[in-house]
């Protein structure tokens, strides 16, 4: 089977970001098929023309493309051979739990404010913080949720990127703000029926904006994820639902947050 029609079965079953699935299209296009050669060979030739990080990125793909084939039985072979690409990691920022509490505050400035459809804005915004920090679970998943996942007091789901089955506990403040949402929802959907994705994070751009000096959604995993490290060395990786051992470390985790609470030797000052 050639990589694009791969890619289409592999994306069907998944809910990814269009950018994601726009990314791995094209990349699937360019690829002569899944072997060592055809990727080393399109790795080769990109090489002169993008960056470290978005080479490495792109090699991901492709093996994250191939792996599932091989287990799917779409092609013969196993993933390997394919030529490591050194990328420079950026050190990891991630908010601290009172900036995430502030966000979680913040989102009471938008109450009231009524979209179209009649959701409430400031409801809307901060269900999707708690929901995302309380769970650590992906844009995607989360935005599929339906009142279906909800069971005595934890939610459940399939990560759409990995396959894991997650259930995670959620608080007496959560569960209300999923109530208030369903009430509203016309279709059994905690949040993906009050807007797109484009829209949903231009609201909450807005949130961090006036509450916050930096950051994006995307932040609320990782500092969800810091936050239950530091809590449980170890545990982030499960958090997370990662299957790659090292995930979390290299890509998630604000080492800086981590540092103030690992063992140090006694102060050389008197």
């Amino acid at each position: 089977m050639n990589p694009s029609a791969v890619a289409q079965r592999y994306l069907s079953g998944r809910a990814v970001a269009p950018g994601y699935a726009r990314a791995l299209e094209k990349l699937a296009a360019a690829l002569c098929d899944l072997s060592a050669s055809s990727i080393n060979s399109h790795l080769r030739m990109r090489r002169e023309s993008v960056q470290p990080v978005t080479l490495a990125n792109e090699r991901r793909m492709a093996l994250t493309l191939w792996r599932w084939a091989w287990e799917e039985g779409l092609v013969d072979s196993a993933p390997r051979g394919v030529q490591r690409v050194k990328a420079p990691l950026q050190p990891v920022k991630a908010w601290s739990i009172g900036e995430c509490r502030a966000l979680v505050k913040g989102a009471e400035k938008f109450f009231g404010k009524r979209l179209r459809n009649g959701a409430d804005l400031g409801v809307f915004l901060q269900c999707w913080t708690v929901l995302a920090y309380e769970t650590g679970a992906r844009y995607g998943d989360i935005f599929s949720w339906t009142r279906d996942n909800i069971s005595a007091g934890a939610i459940g789901w399939v990560t759409s990127k990995t396959g894991v089955v997650c259930t995670r506990p959620l608080s007496d403040g959560a569960q209300e703000l999923i109530r208030k949402m369903l009430d509203s929802s016309p279709d059994g959907r905690i949040l993906g029926w009050v807007c797109c994705r484009r829209q949903s994070f231009k609201f909450m751009r807005k949130l961090i904006a006036a509450t916050l000096p930096d950051g994006s959604g995307k932040w609320l995993r990782r500092s969800a994820a810091t936050h239950v490290e530091i809590q449980e060395p170890g545990k982030a990786q499960w958090f997370l639902a990662h299957k790659s051992p090292g995930m979390a470390v290299r890509h998630y985790l604000d080492q800086r947050q981590l540092a103030r609470c690992v063992a140090r030797p006694p102060s050389v000052f008197q």
